[in-house]
């Protein structure tokens, strides 16, 4: 059988996130987030999907930077809340200083490609 290519029909670049859609109905977006805490603590992002996903069982790859403190070990970045429409991180945060970053891969509802 041979290789299938499913080529872009729609992509968005916004700068700080952006999106491609393809031809098959797959989906990938990512973006950089900045935490607007004041103060070190936990926070809550929501992360909005520029399209409906199939269902909630989609990939999603984070990361998570400090600009100027060292980062502890036990710090980490997680992700709760997932819908076809969007999800939560809750990164540590440092004063402004946090920066996060996403990239979700699955596959979009019917209609939306």
């Amino acid at each position: 059988m041979g290789q299938q290519i499913y080529p872009v029909i729609e992509m968005y670049d916004g700068g700080t996130w952006g999106y491609m859609v393809y031809s098959n109905g797959l989906f990938e977006q990512w973006g950089q987030v900045t935490t607007t805490a004041f103060s070190s603590a936990w926070g809550s992002i929501y992360i909005n999907l520029a399209k409906r996903m199939r269902d909630s069982q989609y990939t999603i790859t984070h990361g998570h930077q400090h600009r100027n403190y060292a980062v502890n070990t036990y710090e980490h970045l997680t992700i709760y809340g997932r819908t076809p429409v969007g999800f939560y991180i809750n990164p540590y945060n440092y004063n402004n200083e946090t920066v996060d970053f996403y990239r979700v891969t699955g596959f979009l509802a019917e209609g939306e490609y």
